[in-house]
């Protein structure tokens, strides 16, 4: 994903949508990669993206974790389907 002239890797995106969920497991946890984790999703935000960040934690709802996702798709108002992306 190209944002600003930078190009990213989002663990998962609807593109169109500018909606990305971003996983932060254990071995992301120290300073600098939060740092640098920080003003990646930053200059998403500024590009219009809505970043959701989910942690181990996070997962033990997994409800809430949909809902999420599910109401920034809403608000994008983009459908999402079943299957790989073409």
């Amino acid at each position: 994903m190209t944002v600003l002239g930078f190009c990213f890797r989002l663990d998962l995106a609807w593109p169109d949508a500018k909606v990305a969920v971003e996983y932060d497991g254990q071995q992301f946890h120290g300073p600098e990669r939060q740092d640098r984790d920080a003003w990646r999703r930053r200059l998403l935000r500024d590009d219009g993206w809505t970043i959701i960040t989910v942690r181990k934690e996070d997962l033990r709802r997994p409800s809430d974790f949909i809902d999420a996702v599910t109401r920034a798709l809403s608000l994008r108002a983009v459908t999402t389907r079943r299957g790989c992306a073409q």
